[in-house]
Formats: structure tokens, C-alpha cells, sequence
């Protein structure tokens, strides 16, 4: 993966190396999730209620989910949605901004009431979708991102925890993950961080580990969705308002 990523390099313009860099993710994600999973190029993820996220570069939606593809990009309603991406060449401190921020327009997943199989819990489905923010290269020090993004939300409280990402995964540099009820880790004084800190890991083994916890996080997601009773009854009550 990292020899294709490197290899798209020999694309001048920006605009088409970021795009064969998203091609190398989501070839990536199409070669090991589910076939329960949709993986997508270039969309945006909507609410029922009208609100669209801002452009994501890689959408992965369940089979039961519907999806509207319009002029090369698709439009996927935020439920149903079980992963978007965004891909960056260099993760510069300006890439990170913009990513941070397309992630926090991502509208909310609605409480699952019993729109969910009891016998299967789905924790933090308001945490849904997973959120990744992958690059092929370091703009700076893995210590120098990993502060950046802790001084990004300190100034932006106004995010929830839930439309942060999951994951930032930079090949050959890092991996700096946010803990949550099932991601736990330790902070330096060895007590637990609470949920919602980031905490970060480097080293030889990083980058598999990284893609080995997205597929694993798919494989459980795609799992869950299959047993949630997905409706769009508010979307078409839109569309037939407007008829």
C-alpha cells in the first residue's frame, strides 16, 4: 500500500495525485471489508432533515442503505453510513484543519429505539459513522500533530466527541486514536484516559495495526447494520411534499 501510495507520486497536479491517493485507500477497503460494504469515491452524507455533511473523500455504506450517485459523487444518508474517510497526501497543519472540520459537518446519527435487534447491542451508535483521516505522508513530528489536534478541539468545544475522528493514520509515522468505551489506554501516570483523549503510537508494526483495526472495525460495523431496521419514511415524506 505504501509502494501505490508513493507510486502516485508521478502525478504533477494536486488535484490528481489526491485522487489516485483515494483511489489506493479505497482499493485498499474494497480488497478486505465485507461485501455487506459499499465503498465510494468523492460524497457527502445527508440527514432527513436536509442537513449535508461537506464533501468526504471515501464513503463506506451498508447494503441496506440506499444511495444516489449524481454527476460522479453519491449522496448516502448519514444512517446507514459505516465509515467515511479523508485522504490526504502530506498532512500539513492546514490539511488537518480542513479535515477536522469536514468531519464536525457530518450530521447526527437519531437515537436507534427499537429500530435494533435486542439481542445484538450496538454501542455508541451516536458515534456512528467511523470516522478516518488517512495520509500518505507528515507535514510535521508525529508529538507536533498529536498536539495540534488535542489544541484543535480545545479551541473548538463546540464539536462533539462524535464527529471527531476515530482514527489518523499516517503511513510510516503514527497512529493517533481517540479512546472510547472500547478503546481504552494509559497515560503516562498509568491511569486510564478518559474517553475521548487522543493517545498515540509509533513504531515498525504501527501501519498494520492501523489497517488491521479499520477492517476489524468495518467487519463489527456491517455486522451491526445488517440487524438495525434502517427507514426513510421523513425522506420520502420530503420528497412527496415537494411533488
Amino acid at each position: 500500500m505504501k509502494g501505490q501510495a508513493e507510486a502516485a507520486a508521478v502525478f504533477r497536479n494536486p488535484t490528481d495525485k489526491g485522487g489516485a491517493r483515494e483511489e489506493v485507500f479505497a482499493s485498499f477497503l474494497k480488497a478486505h471489508v465485507p461485501t455487506k460494504c459499499n465503498v465510494v469515491q468523492g460524497g457527502y452524507l445527508f440527514h432527513e432533515d436536509g442537513r449535508e455533511s461537506r464533501q468526504q473523500d471515501v464513503l463506506v455504506v451498508s447494503d441496506v442503505a440506499p444511495r444516489y450517485n449524481m454527476f460522479s459523487k453519491t449522496f448516502a444518508p448519514v444512517e446507514g453510513t459505516l465509515c467515511v474517510a479523508s485522504v490526504k497526501s502530506t498532512l500539513t497543519t492546514a490539511e488537518l484543519d480542513d479535515a477536522l472540520s469536514g468531519f464536525a459537518s457530518i450530521p447526527p446519527t437519531e437515537d436507534l429505539g427499537r429500530r435494533a435487534n435486542p439481542l445484538l447491542p450496538i454501542p455508541a451508535y451516536e458515534d456512528w459513522p467511523l470516522k478516518i483521516l488517512f495520509a500518505c505522508g507528515a507535514g510535521t513530528k508525529p508529538e507536533a500533530l498529536h498536539s495540534r489536534i488535542v489544541r484543535f478541539y480545545m479551541n473548538h468545544p463546540e464539536i462533539p466527541i462524535t464527529r471527531r475522528p476515530h482514527i489518523v493514520h499516517v503511513l510510516g509515522s503514527c497512529l493517533i486514536a481517540r479512546t472510547t468505551s472500547e478503546i481504552h489506554a494509559k497515560q503516562n501516570d498509568g491511569d486510564w484516559m478518559p474517553q475521548g483523549d487522543y493517545f498515540r503510537v509509533e513504531g515498525e508494526k504501527m501501519d498494520a495495526g492501523a489497517l488491521i483495526w479499520i477492517v476489524h472495525e468495518l467487519q463489527k460495523r456491517a455486522a451491526e447494520a445488517s440487524q438495525i431496521h434502517f427507514r426513510y419514511d421523513g425522506l420520502l415524506d420530503r420528497v412527496m411534499r415537494d411533488v
